[in-house]
């Protein structure tokens, strides 16, 4: 099927649209255009059919030859069904990585949610992420759509260069989401939200982060570890 797709910035005013036959024929997608690094991490329990839509729409999305490394955590406790699952993952673009938190040389009981979403990033670098590493963590509960990798560096391509972590702060930009909220999950009880009652654009500026997929950059992510390693020492709660 054709795409169609207006292009990142209108010209003289006039936003004009572009008709290919294949995704990868975009722009976002042509010889020097921009490709930030981007590590997938996938966190895996006991929700087994979940996590196999999940892989199922990562493996279905377009990539477009692009390399994509993922790293799927399994977490401590998890059913047998998913270990023998995700150790049978062919992950056909780029290098896959499966880490078991109670197996290997130092076994962890259980990192639990939070403990996966805060470990996620020191695998994929060597240290503290770079500015110009970026994480994408998704809970097994969610499936991605076929065009996020395009939607990240159709974003990447107009508000970046997302690895210059000083025109990101600048810009108050922390991430890309691949989600619309549905949910005002900071009002108390939760009430529904509608976007096309708040905004115009089908792309919007959000101050609440949600863990129904983002990608996180790396200049900010690493500052966001700075602070919950200082969020949870006494005196402070430890959420």
């Amino acid at each position: 099927s054709t795409l169609h797709t207006p292009p990142p910035h209108s010209i003289d005013g006039e936003e004009r649209i572009e008709s290919v036959d294949s995704v990868c024929d975009l722009p976002e997608f042509a010889v020097g255009a921009p490709r930030p690094k981007i590590a997938i991490f996938v966190f895996a329990w006991r929700r087994l059919a979940s996590l196999r839509r999940l892989v199922d729409s990562l493996l279905a999305a377009e990539y477009c030859g692009h390399t994509m490394p993922l790293t799927i955590m399994v977490d401590g406790g998890a059913l047998a069904a998913v270990r023998e699952y995700v150790r049978g993952v062919e992950w056909r673009h780029g290098p896959l990585r499966l880490v078991v938190a109670d197996d290997g040389p130092a076994p962890v009981a259980s990192l639990g949610i939070r403990g996966m979403w805060i470990n996620c990033s020191s695998l994929a670098s060597a240290g503290e992420l770079r500015d110009d590493e970026h994480i994408l963590p998704l809970e097994d509960d969610i499936e991605v759509s076929p065009l996020f990798y395009w939607w990240l560096l159709r974003a990447a391509r107009s508000y970046g260069p997302i690895g210059d972590g000083t025109l990101m702060r600048r810009r108050r930009l922390v991430g890309i989401s691949l989600y619309t909220p549905r949910l005002n999950e900071i009002h108390y009880p939760q009430v529904k939200w509608l976007p096309e009652v708040h905004e115009r654009a089908p792309a919007f500026l959000l101050q609440v982060p949600c863990s129904w997929g983002a990608l996180f950059f790396g200049s900010h992510w690493r500052d966001f570890l700075k602070f919950y390693a200082l969020r949870v020492r006494p005196p402070f709660f430890d959420f």
